[in-house]
């Protein structure tokens, strides 16, 4: 479903809880990009298995996914200050 489709309710709430996540993530590498030396980007999706083999191993569908785990991580040039 896309936000076009939601009910006005259910769009006011993805729209607050878009920006509080991006007020966040915003917040984060305002605090840690400028003093960091390296680092990386990462992403792995979570999905439901769709069936299982006969030997019990699950079988995912490689198009599907039901979340997303993003992972940024960030190397310092010596000790920082936590700012949290």
């Amino acid at each position: 479903m896309s936000i076009e489709e939601l009910k006005f309710e259910d769009k006011v709430e993805t729209l607050d809880w878009e920006a509080y996540v991006k007020s966040e993530v915003s917040a984060l590498l305002e605090s840690f990009l400028p003093v960091s030396v390296a680092g990386n980007v990462g992403i792995s999706y979570k999905s439901t298995p769709e069936g299982f083999t006969e030997g019990g191993e699950p079988v995912f569908n490689n198009n599907k996914a039901v979340g997303v785990n993003i992972l940024l991580s960030f190397d310092f040039g010596g000790e920082i200050n936590k700012p949290f």
